[in-house]
């Protein structure tokens, strides 16, 4: 009986550095919490993951799920106690994770300006609409280089009408 309980404790020691190594492990690594796609074509859903943020991005290995949102319905769910565990390990959160977890009461503070990257079509425009500013600013650069050519050419000459020749002729008198 004895040898029995000798082993049990052997297996709680090598279990417990186990868990000891993987914390270590996980310390040395930069977790981070994010979103991952998870929804069809024009259905986007997430779930609330933790990884490494060197590993694969978001479509890589994930450590563990924490919950779900759905931005069609702004509807979330999320493992508090989970997430607040990651925190106090050191996990970095996203922008939008951080803004949701403001919300949802987990973490204090003022919201994050979330950084969206703009669209192919919104970046077609703004080069068409900086083409067209480009042509307009030259056009009218043009037009002013004209005008102070035409100034230039052109001398300013003072021609007294009759009229006010008589008049300064009488008050002279």
């Amino acid at each position: 009986m004895s040898c029995l309980l000798l082993v049990v404790k052997l297996r709680k020691v090598v279990e417990f550095f186990k868990i000891d190594v993987i914390i270590s492990f996980l310390n040395k690594i930069m977790i981070i919490i994010r979103l991952k796609r998870v929804g069809k074509k024009n259905q986007p859903s997430y779930r609330v993951i933790v990884t490494d943020k060197n590993l694969g991005g978001p479509k890589g290995k994930v450590i563990e799920y924490l919950g779900w949102y759905s931005p069609l319905t702004k509807k979330y769910s999320l493992k508090k106690e989970r997430i607040s565990y990651w925190l106090s390990q050191g996990a970095q959160t996203s922008d939008s994770i951080y803004n949701l977890l403001v919300k949802d009461g987990i973490i204090t503070g003022k919201k994050k300006a979330i950084k969206i990257k703009p669209s192919k079509k919104a970046k077609e425009e703004k080069k068409t609409e900086d083409l067209i500013g480009a042509e307009t600013n030259q056009e009218a650069a043009q037009e002013i280089k004209e005008d102070q050519i035409e100034s230039q050419t052109e001398p300013e000459v003072q021609v007294e009408s009759p009229e006010d020749q008589t008049q300064t002729e009488t008050e002279t008198q």
